[in-house]
């Protein structure tokens, strides 16, 4: 009888496994941080950086916003950044993306002013620092535009000028030699609120509107090796929307919301290789939301998505959600070091950390405090190491230890 017993409760315990597993893909989840939560807001950008999310920016009701803020994905914390110097002025609809471990943000909109600067932020030093470009030639001022990375290559494309007309251009950054060029602009005219993807050394372009209220049915790819555009017709159920938040995940892209004339949640999955798209289940029903992956750190066998705020008619949100999808990671994904240890926690002066699984002969040890700075880095090279927190503040803290590319955080508390 006891084992038939022990059989029935293993077999749940699959039952569960496998159910979780097949169910949890494809399907929405709000979930409800802790910390510094980011105003309601449209217009603004989120970007990876190690494993944070750092948001920046977005227009308000009646206002701007420039306050810097990162998420911290294993716990579910919104954590506001004060940094050092200089910052950005307050703005939305720019765009941003992450560099060699910096953040870049070019242009956007205050409500009043265009701008037409580029800021670099630096998690390092928590500070940042504005981009003296060495052209003469630049773009115009803008916001609602795009900029996509190719190498050492920034790709801005299309937008709204200070006067609110729409722009068909395409301009190249050079990142090392700080050197604006001109290419072709995008066939058909102007656009604008699009979503710009590359992909195998080539830039696809979605979505958005041209030519004034007219959505962009047809993907435009444009080939930086020849300076040629090419349109094809997608198939599948592709529905253009304008402003919609986009999160790449290699060849597949999912498109999230924007405006078909009335806020919509539909959820596009674009396959970029077969310029095909799928319906998938909805999600929030938003325009200038913003979306972004992260690592699975709730969720080990699919591909997770970050969604957080926009618009809907009258409303704007600061709402976060975290969309699984239905792509399932590679085998070559490094795994989590699940059973990373350190003791004792809250800790004084000292503590021992025993990287669990990980090859502690590859790994980072880093403690980072809430406001992004990186204030431990040191290399782990033996089973168990002890290591000095004398120096730190009473306080808490995030503490990641990073294997062949795979990172495991938690918080750490500092307390004498």
């Amino acid at each position: 009888m006891r084992k038939h017993i022990t059989l029935y409760c293993m077999f749940c315990l699959i039952a569960v496994f496998i159910t979780r597993n097949i169910y949890s893909q494809d399907t929405w989840e709000q979930v409800f941080p802790t910390g510094d939560i980011p105003e309601a807001r449209e217009g603004h950008t989120m970007n990876v950086i190690g494993d944070k999310v750092y948001l920046f920016g977005g227009w308000g009701d009646e206002s701007r916003f420039n306050p810097f803020f990162y998420f911290l994905l294993e716990l579910l914390e919104w954590h506001r950044i004060l940094t050092s110097g200089e910052s950005p002025q307050a703005r939305g609809g720019h765009a941003a993306l992450a560099l060699d471990f910096m953040l870049l943000l070019f242009f956007g909109f205050d409500g009043i002013n265009v701008f037409d600067d580029i800021w670099q932020y630096d998690p390092q030093t928590n500070t940042w620092s504005e981009i003296n470009v060495n052209s003469v030639m630049r773009p115009a001022a803008r916001y609602d535009h795009t900029a996509t990375l190719i190498g050492d290559k920034v790709y801005l494309l299309g937008g709204q000028d200070s006067k609110g007309a729409q722009m068909n251009d395409l301009w190249v950054l050079d990142t090392k030699s700080l050197e604006w060029t001109m290419l072709s602009p995008i066939i058909g005219g102007s656009i604008t609120g699009h979503t710009a993807i590359a992909k195998d050394g080539n830039i696809h372009v979605y979505g958005g509107v041209r030519n004034g209220p007219w959505l962009n049915t047809n993907v435009f790819t444009y080939d930086p090796k020849t300076d040629v555009w090419t349109s094809s017709v997608p198939g599948g159920s592709s529905m253009p929307s304008n402003n919609a938040a986009a999160a790449q995940l290699n060849g597949i892209v999912h498109l999230f919301g924007g405006c078909r004339g009335t806020h919509v949640g539909l959820n596009r999955k674009w396959d970029i290789g077969l310029q095909s798209f799928d319906l998938k289940s909805a999600g929030p029903e938003r325009t200038l939301a913003t979306a972004t992956p992260f690592p699975p750190v709730r969720n080990g066998q699919y591909q997770q998505v970050l969604f957080f705020g926009g618009r809907n008619t009258d409303t704007l949100y600061n709402d976060t959600w975290i969309y699984t999808t239905d792509i399932e990671l590679s085998a070559k994904q490094p795994e989590l070091t699940e059973n990373f240890l350190f003791f004792p926690n809250p800790a004084s002066d000292f503590i021992t950390i025993n990287p669990g699984s990980a090859r502690y002969n590859n790994c980072m040890i880093e403690i980072y405090s809430t406001d992004g700075r990186k204030v431990i880095s040191e290399s782990l090279s033996e089973k168990e190491k002890t290591l000095d927190v004398s120096g730190l503040k009473n306080g808490t803290y995030l503490i990641s230890i990073i294997s062949n590319g795979a990172v495991h955080s938690n918080k750490l508390v500092i307390s004498r």
